[in-house]
């Protein structure tokens, strides 16, 4: 997030008060410099040091707040939320999507996802769908302020299914994608981390409608789909599940 403000200080307040941020950067024009509204996961993360000393252009100073917490962490507080065999996401404007999870896939994945769905606001304002290609991928992240990303990754344990959902770029996430393709991702081979699949028909009728709704290639021909409006995402449980 990027803006101007007075002040140092007036940056510094406007991270204190945005869920989320705890690192804030600004340029030192004494009335009218950027800030820009940063965070980093865990309280061990150190930020990128892109420039420094007298002669330096900005300004930076980071709150200790807004740290997220370890899956595992999240997942010792409810012994049901640990075993959890499903959870859905709620696609704001188009509906639900039950996922059955697959923890002999790529068990920390799992965990990732238990974890988002014990916190009903795990997700809010930073997880939602921007891509779409028909007959190919709905693609989204799961960025959470909640609950540390998943970090490992691991080969598939076979090629990609339709319904299959996995990390996106072959990375520990929180990008993600659901593979829509009639026949198995051959191009894909087993590169991408997969921890779970679209459970019925009603959840795939959901997705078609997402993937048919108004989008555009901004990159031009044969580029990325993006979805014009983004919609929001939220996991949760398919039955409520109460603390241990």
């Amino acid at each position: 997030v990027g803006f101007e403000t007075v002040s140092a200080e007036a940056c510094a307040r406007a991270c204190a008060e945005t869920r989320g941020c705890n690192v804030w950067v600004r340029a030192r024009d004494a009335e009218a410099g950027a800030c820009w509204l940063k965070r980093v996961e865990r309280a061990s993360d150190r930020p990128r040091v892109m420039s420094e000393g007298v002669r330096c252009a900005w300004t930076s100073g980071r709150i200790d707040k807004d740290y997220a917490r370890e899956a595992r962490e999240i997942l010792k507080e409810s012994d049901a939320a640990a075993s959890a065999d499903a959870v859905t996401l709620t696609v704001a404007g188009f509906g639900d999507v039950a996922l059955t999870l697959e923890p002999t896939w790529h068990e920390p994945s799992v965990e990732f996802l238990r974890a988002l769905a014990s916190n009903a606001n795990s997700c809010d304002g930073s997880c939602e769908i921007y891509r779409v290609e028909p007959g190919f991928l709905v693609q989204g992240t799961l960025r959470s302020y909640d609950v540390a990303s998943n970090s490992a990754t691991e080969p598939g344990p076979r090629l990609m299914e339709r319904g299959d959902v996995g990390w996106a770029g072959e990375g520990p996430g929180p990008d993600w994608f659901v593979y829509l393709g009639a026949r198995p991702a051959a191009h894909f081979g087993t590169r991408h981390t997969v921890f779970a699949r679209v459970a019925d028909e009603a959840s795939f009728s959901v997705l078609e409608r997402v993937v048919s709704a108004p989008s555009s290639t901004p990159g031009g021909p044969n580029t990325m789909r993006f979805i014009d409006q983004r919609p929001k995402l939220q996991v949760r449980f398919k039955t409520r599940i109460a603390p241990s």
